[in-house]
């Protein structure tokens, strides 16, 4: 079963890197920039600010444990890049490690999205296209397998939703 995912985990990736084009790179650059820590932060303390009471400090929960789980994990899989293991697939965009699960930008598009959603409703939607572009983003830019950014928006998303029940 393994093996079977990740065939289709390389067969996807050369797929989706496959497809690149030079508008795509440039939109791509900006979303996987998009998923950096510095942006969550600003948009985390723009929305605390003007948003539900207790929004920070949800957000500061949900980012504790995800970072946890995402650094343990990180460690025990040691998964290289597509871009060092696939041929034919280039780095697009310097990665900030050498190892490639979980995705971290998809997890953090993720707490963002079920904590900041689930407090201000009508940005669910939004926030839910940009943490899945963002994903995509990854995978196109060859620095991550679909599965690594499953299992960062899977990561992601628990985290949130634990946040919200620790913190209420």
């Amino acid at each position: 079963m393994l093996d079977r995912i990740l065939r289709w985990d390389e067969a996807a990736t050369l797929w989706v890197c496959g497809r690149r084009r030079e508008l795509l790179d440039r939109v791509m650059k900006i979303l996987s920039r998009f998923g950096n820590g510095a942006a969550w932060t600003v948009l985390g303390t723009g929305l605390s600010a003007f948003g539900a009471p207790g929004l920070f400090r949800r957000f500061l929960a949900g980012y504790a444990v995800e970072l946890s789980v995402y650094f343990l994990a990180k460690r025990s899989v040691s998964r290289r890049r597509p871009f060092v293991t696939l041929p034919g697939v280039t780095m697009q965009m310097a990665p900030p490690d050498e190892f490639s699960f979980p995705s971290g930008h998809t997890a953090a598009a993720f707490v963002m999205t079920v904590i900041a959603g689930t407090s201000i409703p009508f940005l669910f939607i939004p926030l839910m296209l940009v943490a899945m572009a963002i994903g995509l983003s990854r995978v196109y830019l060859g620095v991550h397998y679909p599965s690594d950014v499953i299992a960062g928006a899977l990561l992601g998303s628990m985290a949130g939703i634990v946040a919200m029940a620790v913190t209420g």
